[in-house]
């Protein structure tokens, strides 16, 4: 499969949501099709060298077990959950490195930024310094999200910051950094919770409808870059829990594997068809109690929003 003028290898891309997860697989993938640049965000500090507490150790228990005995050692008691805390930094810390290492052994080259997407100053001063070494971005794929289910009248003003912030916050820092001369596509990775809604997730729907509608007016406004905001269903990685998946089996609601996912993702920046601004992939996220749509597999839906 040969790229299109939206993915070269003078490329530039900027990837938020971490060098983890999604948005990780994603980027290998695109590195394996084109070994071009990459800008990759997130709030792990990925290049400080791993605690001598932590060397051989693999499980989340050993890592706490390590991290107990050497806080002990220094005459402190840490909390279980500062042990946890400290394993998952580990833990994170290692799946950032080996996403690097995977886009390198393809042959790209990547710029990892620790910055919070939310805090546009911070974040235009680390963007800076990664277009100074790599040039001007020329596509982005803004991935960064989080979660905070609860039924509304459980939720805090907290809960609706930590949630909508990294995409509606996040875009706005994005868009303070791109050069519309050079910018060649914009995916925004947004949700079915948008577009069909979901029980529990008031604020993500909310975030990600923001992100539908901001890929309409974009288009307009950038006619020389593919914008296209994609509404995905649920992943079986990423933000999915072992108990998220089983509660999605439990609705008969198919969940889209990672290379399924990542070759969609490839298609529409590769693949000649017509552009919407606006895809869904995925069935909607229903209740057992609610008729909804049949699907046998993972559906790629395109559909033109007037």
């Amino acid at each position: 499969m040969e790229p299109n003028k939206l993915l070269e290898q003078d490329s530039v891309v900027l990837i938020t949501g971490g060098a983890k997860g999604i948005t990780a697989q994603c980027a290998i993938s695109l590195a394996k099709l084109v070994p071009c640049k990459f800008i990759l965000v997130g709030r792990t500090k990925a290049q400080i060298p791993e605690p001598e507490w932590a060397a051989g150790c693999q499980s989340s228990e050993e890592l706490q077990r390590n991290a107990y005995e050497f806080f002990i050692n220094k005459g402190e008691k840490p909390s279980p959950k500062e042990l946890q805390n400290q394993a998952a930094e580990v833990k994170s810390m290692r799946e950032v490195n080996a996403t690097l290492q995977a886009i390198r052994a393809f042959g790209g080259q990547v710029f990892y930024c620790s910055a919070d997407i939310t805090d546009g100053v911070s974040f235009t001063q680390e963007i800076h310094s990664a277009v100074k070494e790599f040039g001007e971005i020329s596509g982005v794929i803004h991935g960064a999200g989080n979660l905070a289910d609860k039924l509304i009248e459980n939720k805090s003003g907290l809960d609706y910051d930590q949630v909508v912030s990294p995409k509606v916050k996040g875009l706005e820092s994005i868009l303070q950094v791109i050069n519309s001369e050079t910018i060649r596509f914009l995916v925004l990775f947004s949700s079915v919770a948008g577009f069909w809604g979901n029980s529990g997730q008031a604020d993500y729907a909310i975030a990600n409808e923001v992100l539908n509608k901001s890929a309409h007016i974009l288009r307009k406004a950038l006619p020389n870059c593919h914008v296209v905001s994609i509404n995905w269903g649920p992943w079986d990685s990423g933000m999915v829990s072992p108990q998220l998946k089983k509660n999605f089996e439990k609705l008969n609601i198919p969940l889209i594997n990672a290379k399924e996912g990542t070759q969609i993702l490839i298609r529409e920046l590769t693949e000649d068809h017509p552009y919407y601004p606006q895809i869904v992939v995925g069935s909607p996220i229903f209740p057992q109690n609610v008729t909804r749509i049949n699907t046998d597999h993972i559906l790629n839906i395109r559909r033109k929003i007037q």
